[in-house]
């Protein structure tokens, strides 16, 4: 389950400070860089999303030869060599994938074992209202309530500048940092053992009334979670047409003689997502399974966490892999240093250079990260192109011009 693929329309706000509404059909081209801007395309302002309802029957399985069977039945079912490969929505390849779809497993690095979650969607099931209404976190105040004498705690970022904010913009209110654990710096069996017994109570087999949302922790759970030891979040996306061979590498790295599995103390967690269109969208190669993991011993100890960091360095590397980074999520740039996005993207990141220009001429959402390079060269002749004049309405002009690799001396 993807929230890209749940969104039908958006309104954002370009680097002129006008608003704009689009939708898949509306402007395609757009619309592809947009669902994943990652801040270089405008502010987005207001998502439309469609709603799955859950209706969850759930299971625990073992993890790896079934993902062996999904591979093979996934690339049977998209084509064999010299064969143009079957779109993921064909209904061939759909039905390899539809299981899956809402999948979810936690892989429990120590204990060496791994919990497969699926879920039956139960035409008969009757629907729950949600147990919230939305996460709530601390109060917030308003432009208008701090203008009009609310009382806003001590720490309340802006409050000064409260007859400046337009309506309906909020002030952000302090909070504390988060601590370090040093406990979780040692004994990674232990840790194990302790979130596998608190996790359990969420995926015990069970009939469930329908929900209008997918809610994977309570909001007391995330309360009880976060305060108490600070974390990196790091998450890698490996295609599905290779995903079992990676993962199976990957075990006996893991295993092996470096005991990688000693930097974990909480179950990584892999979803399966179904291939995307937005340019920049990990997924984009198609069906892909992400790898979402949390380092806490690093802050725990106040030194690197080699196992940990090993894992996130073979997803990216090994050739059974070369997993593509989340670019919300840590990693960056250690694992990704001269970062090459013609390489990893193809056409796709000219495509979203493009879009920069077309949206941002003046650079107003600009990063002072080094990923953000175009190059392009003329298709006929190989030399060197201005990269704006490969640019069309549409994006990158393909059939003239080459999305060329970084070629500005990075080392």
């Amino acid at each position: 389950m993807n929230a890209r693929a749940q969104l039908t329309a958006l309104k954002y706000m370009d680097a002129n400070g006008d608003i704009h509404d689009i939708t898949p059909t509306s402007d395609p081209h757009l619309w592809r860089a947009l669902t994943l801007g990652v801040g270089r395309l405008g502010i987005i302002l207001e998502l439309t999303l469609k709603i799955v309802e859950n209706q969850s029957d759930v299971s625990i399985k073992t993890f790896l030869a079934d993902l062996r069977t999904l591979q093979d039945d996934y690339n049977a079912a998209k084509g064999g060599a010299g064969k143009r490969p079957a779109p993921d929505t064909a209904a061939s390849v759909w039905k390899v994938l539809q299981p899956w779809n809402d999948a979810q497993v936690f892989w429990h690095f120590p204990l060496k074992s791994c919990w497969l979650i699926t879920y039956q969607r139960l035409s008969n099931a009757t629907l729950a209202p949600p147990p919230v209404e939305a996460l709530s976190g601390p109060v917030e105040y308003s432009a208008g309530d701090v203008a009009n004498g609310a009382n806003p705690a001590a720490g309340l970022v802006g409050a000064g500048d409260a007859q400046t904010l337009p309506p309906g913009a909020y002030h952000q209110r302090w909070s504390p940092s988060v601590g370090s654990a040093p406990l979780m710096g040692h004994n990674a069996m232990y840790w194990a053992g302790v979130y596998a017994a608190w996790l359990g109570v969420n995926v015990q087999s069970e009939t469930l009334p329908a929900r209008r949302a997918f809610l994977s922790l309570s909001e007391m759970e995330n309360i009880l979670y976060s305060p108490y030891n600070s974390y990196d979040q790091y998450e890698v996306a490996i295609p599905l047409s290779r995903a079992a061979d990676c993962f199976q590498a990957l075990s006996a790295e893991v295993y092996g003689p470096r005991a990688l599995w000693n930097g974990f103390r909480v179950p990584a967690l892999l979803r399966f997502v179904s291939g995307e269109r937005s340019y920049l969208a990990p997924s984009s190669v198609g069906a892909t399974l992400y790898i979402n993991m949390e380092d806490h011993v690093s802050y725990a100890t106040g030194k690197p966490n080699t196992g940990f960091q090993g894992v996130v360095h073979f997803l990216r590397t090994h050739p059974s892999c070369r997993g593509r980074m989340h670019w919300g999520k840590a990693g960056w740039p250690q694992h990704a240093r001269c970062f090459d996005g013609a390489a990893e993207y193809g056409t796709d990141w000219c495509h979203f250079g493009c879009a920069t220009r077309q949206l941002d001429p003046s650079g107003k959402f600009s990063s002072a990260s080094d990923v953000w390079h175009w190059f392009a060269t003329d298709r006929r002749s190989g030399a060197r192109v201005d990269f704006g004049r490969c640019c069309l309405a549409a994006g990158f002009d393909d059939a003239r011009c080459v999305c060329a690799k970084r070629s500005d001396g990075c080392v």
